[in-house]
């Protein structure tokens, strides 16, 4: 699962939420460089809750001379899946000019947006926040909000490793990832300032404490 690679997918105008979607569960398969990405139609439709000719127009839509967003490497055939690739300076182009489209449509109204993710000379995006990445023991130290005094706790855009791990003990059986994603559409992860404090809260309220 790429973190990364979900967060830039999730704000950047595809072609409609049918796509968006599709789009997302292949970033949930894929390598942080965009790599080694193989899940069957079956699947995708299964998670997206599509169905498998949608999740084959989708992909074809992304693959599309017109968007280009993925890459297929190499044909399946029979039981193995196909293995795509997303393009990442293709992605990244996208996602740069959708926040700035949107920036001007919320000049327009007087809205805020969040600010346009820049890109590093390697490709990577850039966190629209600090860039210095926070010890695991710091993530965990905002989590319980026992960040230093001195020095308030930093905003992060994104869920860490450290609190999809913490989640396996508060919602055991749960999928990890399908929380998330249900997290990403919740309104009220669009305003946290600390992604990893509102998810760890939020998945009790949604799971309620109950099995899958």
């Amino acid at each position: 699962m790429s973190i990364k690679i979900m967060t830039l997918v999730w704000a950047t105008e595809l072609g409609g939420p049918t796509i968006k979607a599709v789009a997302m569960k292949l970033a949930d398969c894929a390598h942080d460089d965009g790599t080694t990405i193989h899940p069957s139609v079956k699947h995708i439709a299964r998670h997206t809750e599509i169905s498998e000719r949608a999740a084959q127009y989708a992909i074809k839509k992304l693959r599309s001379d017109e968007m280009g967003v993925l890459r297929l490497i190499e044909a399946g055939g029979g039981v193995k899946a196909s293995l795509y690739a997303f393009d990442l300076p293709v992605l990244e182009r996208l996602h740069t000019e959708t926040q700035k489209r949107w920036r001007k449509q919320d000049a327009k109204t007087g809205a805020k947006s969040a600010p346009v993710q820049k890109t590093s000379e390697r490709g990577a995006p850039r966190a629209p926040y600090p860039l210095k990445e926070p010890s695991l023991d710091q993530r965990f130290a905002n989590l319980n909000g026992k960040g230093s005094k001195s020095q308030p706790a930093e905003s992060y855009r994104f869920v860490s490793e450290a609190a999809l791990d913490r989640v396996r003990a508060i919602a055991p059986g749960w999928d990890r990832q399908f929380l998330l994603r249900a997290f990403l559409a919740w309104d009220g992860s669009k305003t946290a300032r600390n992604m990893d404090a509102a998810f760890v809260g939020w998945v009790p309220k949604f799971t309620k404490g109950k099995r899958p």
